[in-house]
């Protein structure tokens, strides 16, 4: 007796005998454009329907994916701003002298002398 066999990558196809495709969190990160634990936020919501695979797998179904964008509540995820720069520390006496003794040594260069410039008015 022959055996059926179907070869299908499951990023294509859309269900298999009924069953609804199911990807990994990040995955649908990657879809909906946010982070894992939003993600992961989202399915203890019930925002999202998913099922755990073994201790630690969790898939989500990609119906429930599209569903929750035509549901149009996606926020896309914001860029987190880089920290701000630290404030340079205010030049002390002790700091000049420390300045001006490395560049005795050779091991800071000498600062280049700038003339003022005037600027015409016109």
């Amino acid at each position: 007796m022959a055996t059926l066999r179907i070869a299908a990558d499951p990023a294509v196809c859309e269900s298999l005998y009924g069953l609804d495709r199911s990807v990994r969190v990040a995955t649908a990160a990657t879809l909906l454009d946010a982070d894992e634990s939003h993600i992961r936020q989202l399915l203890r919501e019930g925002e999202l329907e998913g099922h755990r695979l073994g201790k630690r797998g969790v898939r989500i179904s990609v119906a429930s994916i599209e569903a929750y964008r035509q549901r149009g509540i996606i926020q896309p995820a914001t860029k987190r701003s880089a920290p701000k720069a630290a404030k340079p520390a205010p030049v002390t006496a002790a700091h000049r002298e420390a300045l001006a003794a490395l560049r005795e040594m050779g091991v800071l260069a000498q600062p280049a002398v700038t003339k003022p410039t005037t600027r015409r008015r016109g």
